[in-house]
């Protein structure tokens, strides 16, 4: 079939934007970035926490979906987590780190968990300790506070800054701590408005 120029045009224009919604081969993404602070005093004894974050993974069930709780591990093998690499060291306490940005489909981010390396090193007064981390070894630490899904939408963009209650987190354990990962949202923004995190 034969196209005027000028129908030509217009039919280029339109290809070209059908290209640009799709060039990822999904047009139903949003971008997500996520940054990682610290909440509450180090306990006595304590200077500084330091984590290995090796990478962040980011549950999202469909829209209206409820929160999952911390030790629902229904999930883990649902298809419907989207990981993103870190591999970096994070000290605290810290007032915010980025951790990186992911794209996500349209749905609701129902959990969020960090996985940790191997070891992490408490730096205190008397020199030190080592954490033991291998409870956590496959589940990584997940938010055990309270939230409601933030939905996810095409084209949106959304800012979460996840939170790690340092004077709940570390136990005082003969002489180091023991862990009790207490993390939660501490702010989350869609399109640069604030979103409420509970």
């Amino acid at each position: 079939m034969y196209l005027q120029p000028t129908a030509r045009f217009f039919a280029a224009v339109a290809a070209l934007a059908l290209c640009a919604c799709t060039a990822d081969g999904n047009d139903n993404l949003s971008t997500v970035e996520l940054q990682l602070a610290s909440s509450g005093p180090m306990p006595a004894g304590a200077d500084t926490l330091s984590l290995v974050v090796r990478s962040v993974a980011v549950h999202v069930g469909d829209s209206g979906a409820e929160a999952l709780a911390a030790d629902d591990f229904g999930s883990d093998a649902d298809g419907r987590w989207h990981t993103l690499s870190v591999e970096r060291a994070v000290t605290f306490p810290n007032s915010g780190i980025a951790l990186g940005s992911l794209k996500l489909p349209a749905g609701a981010i129902t959990q969020i968990r960090l996985n940790l390396g191997s070891a992490a090193g408490l730096v205190a007064p008397q020199g030190g300790c080592t954490l033991d981390l291998t409870p956590y070894a496959t589940t990584g630490w997940r938010l055990s506070l309270p939230f409601k899904p933030f939905a996810t939408y095409h084209g949106v963009s959304h800012v979460g800054l996840l939170a790690l209650d340092l004077s709940a987190t570390l136990i005082p354990t003969g002489n180091c701590f023991g862990l009790q990962p207490t993390l939660g949202v501490a702010s989350w923004q869609s399109s640069g408005h604030p979103i409420s995190v509970n």
